[in-house]
């Protein structure tokens, strides 16, 4: 059985839909670490994917998206 590649991460990056999906756990987990608190650690979970989102274009591919966007 022979599997797809992977995409790059630039093409990743160029689905926002999936942004949630993939990577909205660890980010949760990531703000809740620093910041014990839900609320706020959702409110910079949708910050961080607003940021993200408006400097898209940056995202050069030299890091994991993952990584990107934590520190977005």
């Amino acid at each position: 059985m022979q599997t797809q590649p992977s995409a790059p991460p630039a093409a990743r990056l160029a689905d926002p839909e999936a942004w949630v999906d993939e990577y909205g756990d660890y980010l949760f987990r990531y703000a809740l670490a620093r910041l014990r608190d839900e609320s706020l650690a959702e409110d910079m979970v949708q910050e961080t994917f607003l940021a993200a989102l408006k400097s898209d274009a940056a995202f050069a591919g030299r890091s994991a998206p993952k990584s990107w966007l934590s520190a977005s």
